[in-house]
């Protein structure tokens, strides 16, 4: 079945979404379930518009030059930090509203969810869709994420954990996301293709094994659009699971039509929401458990799996910190596993065996004898001339732990949370936004060279500065073309660098010694480093790549 016959038969579709249960029908007075997560949803919507593109005609709508895309996000209300985020593709004439059960159930669950309608093919707009979009539509993805990311609710996107998952001619488009070579982005780290097909010949480029992360494709057995192929290498959606490369799933889903099991009521319904909750929190919050219940729901209600998931794809957490050897020459990477890798002369001093969570942060000590990591409920792990001065695990935290520094005065150190709450261990309290609400949140700090003063920087780029830190600049009102991750002190100026996720740098009364900012990542860049010696600094990138700018290059975990 080609993509074109699917975009003609849609229309139709859309009508009967929500009202068949397997090959049952509902009844009409059928009432939507209510989403099975422990958050409240908050939903709103605003339309942008981007110039580099132009939109196809409409039925009695003439082509544009421009391109305005409408997006529906929805927030779960509760979840402290940044979120996990999911870019949602409705099918061909429908729209975010037609999957509002499905969207809310994964937001009522922590995720921020975002759908997107775009201009040439979603029934939101005047007039019946005319041509196919699916070049168009994907790029649409990607707008639709740096337009939240700039706006009110950015602070909430997590750059390093964010989902694609489409519906039909939408699930298409996330295949080309993942698949094709010329769509790629590393932006996305987990694929969700329902009902959705290879659209080889479509658009332009080739398909490959090229998605970066885990891949779901689910369809129903009884898809009226011919999407179910139960033979290898078949054209529907089990191409999607056949031409992914590890880690990848196919669920065919026993009796559903082309709708029924993604938004419609009953059990078998629900477990299907319910898995692909279980796979995005296996896949975005490396939620062991979360492989189990997803193991459960797969074989539920008529839902048959066939898999190929590397060891431990839900397990392999993207590298998240960095620390330096005493004389520069040398450095440890840490990865939100507890996994810590070390590179030239930087000894192996130990790691986090089993820690009680993931990983969000590490440093090292002044002398770079050794090192500290810390999870994300304050659990403090210390290794070489480290010493452990405690943590917060177990205390009712307001925001999970997103920071780390060391005082180079005491050898003690100081924990940052996602409120900007500073929790000092055999260090000065120096002052923290724990009791402001923040315009974004906290992402991570750094200490004065002297000890006596700390900073820490929010995903907007504002800069806070306590003791005799000074505060040298920030980019705090200033429209980022992706958000700050972190920084680092300069020990030769006393000023310090921001790092953003596509490894922009910002330098304030530090020397600007390069970026890649203009660089296509495969992953976003989690955390920096400097040389001790001032000047000189190092990138790392969520998959370990290690980019060195006036700093040695020792190797890298890639």
């Amino acid at each position: 079945m080609t993509a074109a016959y699917l975009r003609k038969m849609l229309p139709a579709v859309a009508a009967v979404t929500g009202l068949i249960i397997g090959t049952q029908p509902a009844t009409a007075t059928a009432q939507s379930p209510a989403p099975t997560g422990g958050y409240t949803v908050t939903v709103s919507s605003s339309t942008f518009t981007v110039t580099d593109r132009s939109t196809p005609a409409r039925e009695g709508v003439p082509a544009s030059d421009t391109r305005s895309i409408h997006e529906v996000v929805y927030a779960p209300s509760g979840p402290p930090g940044r979120l996990p985020t999911v870019i949602f593709a409705p099918g061909w004439n429908a729209q975010t509203s037609d999957y509002d059960i499905l969207l809310r159930t994964i937001a009522s669950a922590g995720y921020l969810v975002v759908g997107v309608d775009s201009p040439g093919t979603s029934s939101y707009f005047p007039g019946a869709p005319l041509s196919e979009d699916l070049a168009g539509n994907t790029l649409d993805l990607g707008a639709a994420l740096t337009d939240v990311e700039n706006g009110p609710l950015g602070g909430l996107v997590d750059p390093s954990e964010v989902a694609a998952m489409g519906h039909s001619d939408g699930g298409s488009e996330v295949a080309t996301l993942a698949l094709d070579a010329t769509f790629a982005s590393y932006r996305f780290n987990a694929y969700v293709v329902l009902s959705g097909v290879v659209p080889s010949g479509q658009v332009p480029g080739s398909f490959g094994a090229t998605n970066n992360g885990p891949v779901l494709a689910m369809v129903g057995t009884a898809d009226e659009f011919g999407n179910y192929t139960p033979v290898p290498h078949g054209t529907g959606t089990e191409s999607v699971y056949a031409t992914s490369g590890p880690s990848k799933v196919f669920v065919a889903i026993n009796g559903a039509d082309h709708v029924s099991a993604y938004t419609g009521v009953g059990a078998q319904a629900d477990d299907t929401r319910r898995a692909i909750v279980d796979f995005l929190d296996s896949a975005e919050l490396h939620d062991p458990a979360a492989r189990w219940r997803f193991a459960v729901e797969e074989a539920a209600d008529g839902l048959s799996p066939v898999q190929n998931l590397g060891p431990g794809w839900f397990l392999d957490r993207a590298v998240v910190g960095m620390a330096v050897s005493a004389d520069g020459q040398g450095y440890w990477v840490a990865s939100s596993d507890g996994r810590v890798l070390n590179f030239g002369d930087a000894p192996y001093l130990g790691e986090p065996a089993q820690p009680d969570g993931p990983v969000v942060a590490m440093t090292g000590t002044a002398d770079g004898g050794g090192y500290w990591a810390v999870t994300s409920d304050g659990a403090v792990y210390a290794f070489g001339d480290a010493h452990y001065q405690g943590g917060v695990q177990g205390v009712d935290l307001a925001a999970p732990i997103v920071g780390l520094a060391d005082d180079p005065a005491t050898g003690g150190y100081w924990l940052l949370g996602g409120d900007g709450g500073v929790f000092s261990f055999d260090a000065p309290f120096l002052g923290s936004t724990g009791n402001i609400r923040l315009a974004a949140p906290a992402v991570g700090m750094a200490a004065a060279p002297d000890g006596r003063g700390y900073w820490f920087v929010a995903s907007d780029g504002g800069v806070f500065a306590y003791g005799d830190a000074g505060f040298a600049g920030s980019m705090g009102g200033t429209r980022l073309e992706r958000p700050v991750v972190g920084m680092t002190p300069d020990r030769a100026t006393g000023g310090y660098w921001l790092d953003a996720s596509d490894g922009g740098i910002f330098a304030f009364d530090a020397p600007f010694e390069g970026s890649t900012g203009g660089v296509a990542l495969v992953a976003p860049c989690v955390s920096m480093a400097a040389r001790p010696q001032g000047n000189g600094y190092w990138l790392v990138t969520a998959d370990g790549g290690v980019f060195a700018f006036d700093a040695p290059f020792d190797g890298s975990a890639v």
